[in-house]
C-alpha cells in the first residue's frame, strides 16, 4: 500500500521477491519498501508494478515469462527501475502459475504487465501466449513494446486493466 507521503509498504507472501524488501520472506506485518515518490503499486501474480510519482516505473518479484520488463527472466527481490520508462499514468498486471509437461514439472510463476504513458500509448511486456498483449501474435516479450499508440493524438486512454476468466488466468487486456 501507498501512505500520503508517496512511502510503499508491502507484506504477505514473497516466494518470488515480489514484496521488494531483498529476501523471499513471507512478511506478517508492513516492511517499507520505498521512503517516498511512489504514485500507484499494483500486484501482479508474484510480481508489483510500481508507479512512481515521476511517471518512471519499478518492477519486482517473479518474471518467468518477461513480465518485469528488464529483458530477462530473472527473478528481481528488490525494486528495479526500467531505464527509458516515463510519463507512465496508469498501470496493470495479472498472471499465473503452470507447470511444465516434461520432467521435471517445474512450475513458472506466468504474468504480464501493462502501462499507459501520458501521450496515451500503451505498452506490455511478458507473458502473451493467449495473445494478451495484443500485438497479433503469441511470443512473449521481455522488455516494454508498443501496443497502441496514442488514441487520436489526444492521450485518452486513460485506464488500464486486466480482466480474469473463471480460473482466475489473467489472459485479457482492457484498456
Amino acid at each position: 500500500f501507498v501512505k500520503g507521503d508517496g512511502s510503499m509498504w508491502a507484506m504477505g507472501r514473497n516466494n518470488e521477491g515480489q514484496l521488494g524488501d531483498g529476501s523471499t520472506t513471507q512478511r506478517t506485518a508492513p516492511v517499507q519498501v520505498f521512503g517516498s515518490g511512489v504514485a500507484k503499486v499494483i500486484a501482479g501474480y508474484q510480481h508489483t508494478v510500481v508507479q512512481a510519482q515521476d511517471g518512471g516505473l519499478w518492477v519486482m518479484g517473479a518474471n518467468g515469462s518477461g513480465q518485469l520488463g528488464d529483458g530477462t527472466t530473472t527473478q528481481r527481490n528488490v525494486p528495479f527501475q526500467l531505464s527509458g520508462v516515463s510519463g507512465v499514468t496508469a498501470i496493470a498486471a495479472a498472471g499465473y502459475s503452470y507447470t511444465t509437461p516434461t520432467p521435471p514439472h517445474t512450475t513458472i510463476p506466468a504474468g504480464h504487465t501493462l502501462y499507459v504513458k501520458a501521450d496515451g500509448s500503451l505498452w506490455g511486456m511478458g507473458l502473451n501466449g493467449s495473445g494478451q498483449l495484443g500485438l497479433g501474435d503469441a511470443g512473449d516479450r521481455h522488455v516494454p513494446v508498443g501496443v497502441l499508440p496514442s488514441w487520436n493524438g489526444n492521450g485518452n486512454w486513460n485506464h488500464v486493466a486486466v480482466v480474469f476468466d473463471r480460473e482466475g488466468n489473467g489472459t485479457h487486456g482492457l484498456v
